[in-house]
């Protein structure tokens, strides 16, 4: 994953970095973190049910093939290619930075994860506002504030940016 080159230059290939930390690299690493941990494999939980005896499938390349050209959708294979340990690693420590520098900010913290969450998932950020009972200024300003708290208390730190 990673994020998009610089707003202002299309001649960079690699992520942008800020030289230190701002609430706009902040909030993109949030929703990185929520993309790595929407893009973990889920578990079953519960009761397994009836069980099968039969061993899973294996497709052969020409039934990959045609299931890439099938024109129903559900039954195309989507590939997701799982987090690597390092992303795993970086989407603990920033989900972890609410907890860390938005004591006393409950409704700040919320705003800023639940809207990186509604950007990681590309979901309108009105539905969220709208389940959170409050405008989309609101949660805006609020994640904004949350995010700024979390980039001064870095800089505090003098944690490394990454």
């Amino acid at each position: 994953m990673g994020f998009p080159a610089h707003p202002f230059r299309d001649d960079l290939d690699e992520v942008y970095t800020p030289p230190e930390w701002t609430p706009e690299h902040v909030e993109r690493l949030m929703i990185e973190a929520y993309m790595t941990l929407l893009a973990l494999p889920r578990e079953r939980t519960g009761p397994r049910g009836h069980a099968n005896a039969w061993p899973e499938y294996a497709a052969t390349f020409e039934d990959l093939v045609a299931q890439v050209d099938s024109e129903q959708p559900e039954k195309r294979i989507i590939y997701r290619p799982r987090p690597t340990p390092a992303e795993i690693a970086q989407m603990e420590i920033v989900l972890a930075w609410p907890i860390q520098f938005l004591r006393g900010y409950s409704a700040e913290a919320r705003a800023l994860c639940a809207r990186s969450l509604a950007k990681a998932k590309e979901m309108p950020v009105k539905c969220v506002a709208r389940f959170q009972c409050i405008t989309e200024r609101q949660l805006r300003n609020r994640s904004h504030f949350a995010a700024r708290a979390i980039a001064n208390g870095l800089i505090a730190k003098n944690i490394q940016i990454t």
